[in-house]
């Protein structure tokens, strides 16, 4: 009987640990509502086995929202000693051992994973670990449309309640710029998971480019569910910058550093308002602290470029973009906007060789198509050179009026780098578009841009061809646009829009 009673003691105790633990759908309320240091108690709290995964999953989640990132390669770790097949903890195990700088170990975690994709029958494999053999395939470069097929998609149809197979779908539409599908799969979603922030959070990804009232509103939800969602505040502050509202954004910054100090998106953006500051010294320390725990992260390099580029900036965002690509040669956003900042500068044959190797490489990315189609479209459009200026135009409009384009930008150079005492020493490219979209697609990246008339760049000027349902005066809108062409010059591109915008309006009288 005695020997029988410690026995006793350990299963009651094993009992009571099992019993009192919370709930893994306790868990995961906990982690959705951004209670991330209770998620991490709790967590620790449950047995192992197949709950163990999911409370391992959470754990390192948890640990990793608070910039906690060593604990959380040690606990991905601990949770693969009882899952040692899980290819959803190797994931987590992969992305925690890169914010540790320890990349021979975060490859061992993916090379795992292409090991069991090769020596076990996936058809017995769960939905999860489908998607995350997805992700691990995509990191290797594979054909994206075969991973939304035969493991996203087959993944759902295995469980149609697999949150990561609608995430994962969804994201990888947002990847390429397929806005469309990616609202449909966050929708769908929404009506599976309607209490999940990350659901609302990539809806409103979807709207970025196309509605920001829609984007709002999903944003707004999302911070109701959890309003440490560092994603949606990124995004927030993303928006209040994009409006010049960067005491607003800054604020929305400081909200995810009260959660975690580290996360390298909250110091990208913050390098970004330290350079439209030119306060250099914190542009500095901002980008070291984003590259701190993950110091081959491309994402850092790209976002500050990329938020240059909208601000006119375009030499110093292709400088952090080529950043970006000395990281990982193979990041496609930057590579992609590596290409739209050198079409804008008038680079125009690296711009588009550019964006035929992306296409080249992944046929599902949209923006990329786009950009080729375009290309070989403008192969059929008359060139006129004079002077300081190449001018493309549809060969029908180039003999109606290409001459009179000419004349005025002559006159225009004439007066207007006489009055602003300009010495332009670029050769100016200037190209008419027939096709509304093919505009949009040429100064957006993408479709839309519907009331633009003219755009520039600095030292290129996009606009729509002249049309009898549209009451503007081309030679006004030409003018004005040439304005921005003197006025950006001067100031290498670094003149607020908004004086830009009155100045060339201001010019508009010199037309006759």
């Amino acid at each position: 009987m005695k020997s029988f009673l410690p026995l006793c003691i350990l299963l009651i105790l094993f009992l009571h640990g099992s019993l009192y633990a919370a709930d893994i759908n306790t868990v995961r309320q906990l982690y959705n509502t951004g209670q991330y240091e209770k998620c991490a108690e709790a967590a620790n709290e449950g047995p192992l086995g197949t709950i163990g995964e999911e409370r391992g999953l959470l754990l390192v989640k948890s640990l990793m929202a608070r910039g906690k990132y060593h604990e959380a390669s040690i606990e991905a770790e601990m949770a693969l000693l009882s899952q040692p097949r899980s290819l959803r903890l190797l994931m987590i195990g992969y992305k925690s051992y890169l914010y540790n700088n320890k990349y021979t170990d975060a490859s061992e975690k993916l090379s795992r994973i292409y090991r069991y994709a090769s020596t076990y029958d996936i058809s017995s494999w769960s939905a999860g670990d489908l998607v995350a053999l997805g992700e691990a395939m995509l990191l290797q470069g594979s054909e994206p449309r075969i991973v939304l097929g035969e493991l996203y998609n087959r993944a759902l149809s295995l469980d149609e309640d697999c949150r990561d197979a609608y995430l994962a779908s969804g994201q990888l539409a947002l990847d390429k710029q397929d806005y469309e599908l990616a609202s449909e799969q966050y929708r769908k979603g929404i009506e599976k998971f309607g209490d999940d922030p990350d659901m609302y959070y990539g809806l409103a990804l979807a709207f970025y480019n196309s509605d920001r009232q829609k984007m709002i509103e999903a944003l707004d939800k999302a911070l109701s569910l959890n309003p440490n969602h560092a994603p949606s505040l990124l995004l927030m502050a993303e928006h209040q910058l994009d409006c010049e509202n960067n005491n607003g954004a800054e604020n929305y910054l400081e909200q995810i550093s009260k959660v975690n100090f580290w996360n390298p998106e909250v110091w990208a953006f913050r390098s970004v308002l330290a350079y439209l500051k030119n306060d250099i010294t914190a542009l500095q320390q901002a980008h070291t602290n984003a590259l701190k725990y993950y110091s081959k992260n491309p994402k850092v390099d790209h976002i500050i470029g990329k938020k240059l580029s909208m601000k006119y900036h375009f030499k110093d965002s292709a400088q952090y973009q080529l950043q970006a690509l000395a990281l990982d040669g193979d990041y496609e956003p930057a590579k992609l906007q590596l290409a739209q900042d050198f079409l804008r500068l008038g680079r125009e044959e690296e711009g588009w060789e550019l964006a035929e190797e992306v296409y080249n490489a992944d046929k599902y990315n949209v923006m990329a198509y786009n950009l080729v189609s375009l290309s070989d479209h403008l192969a059929t459009f008359t060139t006129i050179e004079s002077g300081n200026f190449i001018v493309r135009m549809d060969p029908r409009e180039a003999i109606e009026y290409g001459d009179e384009v000419i004349d005025l930008l002559k006159r225009a150079e004439r007066e207007l780098t006489r009055k602003y005492g300009a010495e332009l020493e670029n050769k100016i490219i200037i190209e008419y578009f027939p096709d509304q979209q093919d505009f949009a697609v040429r100064t957006f990246g993408e479709p839309g841009g519907d009331g633009f008339l003219g755009v520039c760049f600095g030292n290129v000027i996009t606009a729509n061809s002249p049309k009898p349902e549209i009451p503007a005066n081309w030679q006004s809108t030409l003018w004005h646009e040439f304005t921005h062409v003197v006025t950006l010059n001067i100031t290498n591109n670094k003149m607020p829009r908004w004086l830009s915008t009155y100045m060339g309006s201001e010019n508009d009288s010199y037309v006759s």
